[in-house]
């Protein structure tokens, strides 16, 4: 085998294990150079190699370009005289295409419901490694998700074996106002700082979530990054209608399009409903409250009007749990599946 062929193979090897790296190519050579257009080395992301461009320092530089196309995530063309920039002696000029590879950007969807299912296969489609994690078996089961690439059955996320750095999507949207808040709280304590955290929610419960956050001593800046009410404004109703607006929202983070949260502040509030007052702040120290009543406009979906039933957050009914249930990991029952909100 010959070292373009090994170097090709490494290339599939990390691509499979979904490892970062960085394909350099020898585009253009002008005048002496060590190797000729085509040339081909394999950058991974700890700076270690397979196969050559050429040795010396246009080796180094190249590296250096592959490193920092990585962390960017967008490819480049690197180009150098040798004698001139590499203080080299070959006297010629050697041009690279530098090629980040091996990103594999995964979804996490917190709970096992309607919205989530409906979810999955669009995430599917657009790219994304699908992870499910509900604490319920048949919530998360290969039967309600059969493109997943991973079912976890825990809502601690130190159990979930996942990365939660930039390349994660995460979508919290589970059965109980306290379980969501439980996952916030323990995401925040792993420092996970995910491309895209957010909650099916109305404002009012996000207003609380965050009073909760900051209570117990979560950063401000943290805090921010959590976004809620989630999904692109179509008026969407239906669990599928819900997740297009979603994807539709994830696809805009992805992009650099959508990368601000709206402050609840500035959210507007639905037809015939004037701004709720302000609350008492939390002690510090204070757990989850029981989840607060829906408002008689259905509040649970500030940003996918028209308006649900009373009772509905999200477009989809919320069992509720009993009060005084655990915000981690609640005790397992055999709930129905759906509930967001």
């Amino acid at each position: 085998m010959d070292d373009d062929a090994k170097v090709l193979d490494e290339a599939a090897r990390l691509s499979a294990a979904g490892r970062r790296f960085a394909l350099v190519t020898v585009v253009r050579t002008g005048g002496s150079t060590p190797r000729k257009a085509g040339a081909k080395m394999v950058v991974r992301d700890d700076g270690s190699i397979e196969g050559t461009v050429g040795g010396g320092a246009l080796e180094l530089w190249l590296i250096d370009e592959a490193r920092a196309a990585i962390e960017a995530g967008e490819p480049r063309l690197a180009r150098r005289h040798l004698t001139r920039e590499l203080a080299m002696c070959c006297g010629g000029e050697v041009e690279a295409f530098v090629d980040p590879m091996g990103r594999r950007e995964r979804l996490v969807l917190v709970g096992g419901g309607h919205v989530n299912r409906a979810l999955a296969p669009l995430g599917a489609a657009l790219g994304f490694e699908v992870w499910v994690v509900d604490d319920l078996e048949e919530a998360a089961s290969p039967e309600r998700f059969p493109g997943a690439t991973r079912l976890v059955h825990s809502w601690q996320p130190n159990e979930w074996g996942a990365e939660l750095g930039r390349d994660a999507y995460v979508v919290i949207a589970t059965r109980d106002h306290a379980v969501d808040q439980g996952v916030l709280e323990q995401l925040a304590r792993l420092g996970a700082t995910p491309a895209y955290l957010g909650v099916i929610s109305s404002r009012a419960k996000m207003a609380r979530f965050r009073k909760r956050l900051e209570a117990k001593g979560v950063g401000r800046d943290w805090v921010a990054r959590v976004r809620g009410p989630i999904g692109v404004a179509i008026g969407a109703e239906t669990p599928a209608e819900i997740a297009v607006s979603v994807a539709a929202e994830l696809v805009a983070v992805r992009r650099g399009v959508a990368t601000a949260v709206e402050a609840p502040a500035q959210a507007p509030s639905p037809p015939g409903e004037g701004p709720a007052p302000p609350e008492p702040p939390l002690a510090p120290g204070e757990g989850p409250a029981p989840p607060e009543p829906p408002s008689p406009s259905g509040e649970g979906r500030a940003q996918l009007a028209p308006p649900s039933a009373p009772g509905e957050a999200a477009g989809v009914p919320a069992p509720r749990s009993a009060p005084g249930e655990a915000a981690s990991v609640p005790a397992r029952r055999s709930a129905p599946a759906g509930g967001e909100g």
